[in-house]
């Protein structure tokens, strides 16, 4: 489903936006055909540092510990969603899902959480 929204991330990319995505290594592997297209828009806007992706997974011995369930999409400083939908399509129209919209100042703690874990991800390769 994330292959439907390529035609926005070209409109960010045109727009100069940054985009940094964030999802578990064994999503990683079925969404890079489509992480790949979206990077090209940036490339050919010159701007390919703007979009980067990430995988978080902590394993010890092998074991996952500490992985990455959570979904969320901070717009800006202003805006931002956090809920139990992903951006499948079974997800958006045949599962119940719950999500909020957090405005103002809710969204400096998502985004806190957010950067923490970014930091502690490790870079994915396109």
């Amino acid at each position: 489903t994330l292959s439907m929204l390529v035609p926005h991330f070209r409109g960010l990319a045109a727009s100069g936006v940054e985009v940094r995505f964030l999802t578990r290594p064994e999503r990683f592997h079925a969404l890079k055909p489509v992480l790949s297209e979206i990077w090209e828009a940036y490339k050919r806007t010159g701007l390919e540092e703007m979009f980067q992706c990430r995988v978080f997974a902590q394993s010890v011995g092998g074991l996952l510990i500490a992985g990455l369930h959570a979904k969320m999409v901070i717009a800006d400083s202003d805006l931002a969603y956090v809920g139990s939908g992903e951006f499948r399509r079974h997800s958006l129209m045949s599962n119940f899902e719950v999500g909020l919209l957090v405005r103002k100042h809710g969204v400096g703690n998502l985004a806190s959480i957010f950067d923490l874990i970014w930091d502690n991800s490790t870079k994915a390769f396109i």
